[in-house]
């Protein structure tokens, strides 16, 4: 029997930061006066500083010079404890010093779009090409000024945390009127750095030949990265197979949920079924066969 499993929604993360990159003519050139912003959304998702640097490979703080390029370098910190993606980075706004206007910069190339995977309570870096245009006199209309930034990010929960679901029986094969516990192990693969026990969130749904068992057991954590779900069984009053089946549904979006493999319970005759009076010739569920 297949059956879906369903996978997590991304969670969407935007960010706005407040301050951003300075940037300060000095003499003969334009220099990162060190001024960093930081972003913060409410929940203190990622924070973005930045460095002006020579070099599009490493950062080495250097002055702007008017028309030659240098590289604004977005450093991001993720203080969350998932991994995110980085999908954008720009300047949302300049604000620009008296004598030295914002179109004395070339900011073309400062918006940043692709993937950049940040770690859990860990940093990356981007760079972006930024530059003083060379107009003759901005070198002097500029000395000694400082532009502030406003910055715009946006990141993704970058993968969600798979789960598999692996279901047991206490008793296999059962006999005709007593009833089995069904257990529903949930495991946290991979990646789940952070996660702390008790994290794994949800229910777990049995199903017995498509209907209902029981549906919506609790989770009990029994390791930092499993829990456990259990389900009592009826007595099952006639002998035959069940199909059996547990569906993890999780309660967060950072968790996937997860369907385990059928489990065929067999329901055998009773003692007194096969060895008293009720066996009849050719019973198979009695190991008898037709002659």
């Amino acid at each position: 029997m297949l059956k879906r499993v369903k996978s997590a929604v991304p969670i969407v993360i935007a960010a706005i930061l407040a301050t951003g990159a300075t940037a300060v003519a000095g003499t003969r050139g334009v220099r990162d006066s060190g001024g960093g912003g930081r972003h913060d959304n409410g929940g203190g998702s990622f924070t973005i500083t930045d460095t002006i640097s020579s070099s599009p490979t490493q950062q080495i703080p250097a002055l702007l010079y008017p028309g030659v390029e240098r590289y604004l370098w977005y450093n991001v910190r993720n203080t969350t404890s998932r991994p995110i993606e980085v999908t954008s980075i720009g300047i949302a706004a300049t604000t620009a010093p008296t004598g030295c206007p914002v179109s004395e910069l070339d900011l073309s190339g400062t918006n940043f779009a692709g993937e950049l995977p940040v770690a859990p309570d860990s940093s990356a870096a981007v760079p972006v090409p930024l530059s003083l245009f060379e107009t003759g006199t901005n070198q002097n209309s500029c000395e000694g000024k400082t532009f502030y930034f406003q910055f715009t990010g946006r990141a993704v929960v970058a993968a969600s945390v798979r789960t598999r679901t692996r279901l047991v029986t206490s008793l296999n094969p059962s006999p005709v009127g007593q009833s089995v516990t069904y257990s529903a192990y949930v495991v946290m693969e991979g990646e789940y750095s952070g996660l702390q026990r008790g994290a794994l969130t949800g229910s777990v749904t049995f199903t017995d030949n498509g209907a209902t068992l029981c549906a919506g057991a609790p989770l009990t954590p029994i390791s930092p990265n499993s829990s456990v779900a259990t389900c009592v069984s009826p007595a099952y009053p006639t002998s035959g197979t069940h199909d059996v089946t547990a569906e993890f549904e999780s309660a967060t979006t950072e968790i996937e949920s997860s369907v385990s493999r059928d489990l065929i319970q067999v329901i055998a005759p009773s003692i007194d079924h096969c060895r008293g009076g009720g066996r009849v010739e050719g019973d198979r569920d009695c190991g008898g066969g037709d002659r």
